[in-house]
């Protein structure tokens, strides 16, 4: 919105996106990459481009549609390759199943046998050796039931200490 609040006519907000796009272009003839990709391809072809500076998304499906597994990994993508600070809103599993089902993708485990250390010898060795590529200190995961009050407050911050460790 703009300085005087969200309230604007049409005309304001047609000229506002237009500028939006003019600096847009001119920021990527610049060689100022405006794209943040989430590295599932057909994904990023469909937002033509990845997310963009701002965008939020909500991943809804089925119980046991792999909507958690889409959104963390794009996540992780953004954080690890892109470099960009993220925040993670799971309201549906705490962090640690989070990390252990990362950790399972990478290792080729099963999360249940991590969060239960059952594993064998060989197992345990193959996910200790996956955790740099799992682990990232500007990717947050917030997994505490929320309301929109709490969401605001962590949200900002979240990006002060992003912002703080120099991650956009």
């Amino acid at each position: 919105g703009s300085a005087r609040g969200n309230l604007r006519s049409m005309t304001e907000v047609v000229r506002d996106t237009m500028l939006s796009a003019q600096e847009a272009e001119e920021a990527r003839r610049n060689g100022d990459n405006y794209d943040l990709y989430t590295g599932i391809l057909p994904v990023d072809k469909y937002l033509v481009g990845g997310l963009f500076k701002g965008d939020v998304f909500v991943v809804a499906g089925q119980p046991g549609s792999r909507k958690s597994v889409l959104a963390h990994m794009a996540a992780h993508y953004a954080a690890r390759v892109c470099g960009m600070g993220v925040l993670v809103f799971s309201t549906e599993m705490p962090g640690e199943q989070i990390a252990a089902r990362a950790l399972a993708a990478h290792a080729g485990v099963s999360s249940r046998m991590i969060q239960r250390g059952l594993m064998t010898g060989e197992q345990w060795a193959s996910v200790m050796d996956t955790m740099p590529a799992v682990e990232c200190n500007h990717l947050l995961v917030e997994d505490m039931v929320m309301n929109s009050g709490f969401l605001r407050d962590r949200v900002d911050e979240a990006a002060g200490r992003l912002d703080q460790m120099g991650h956009p």
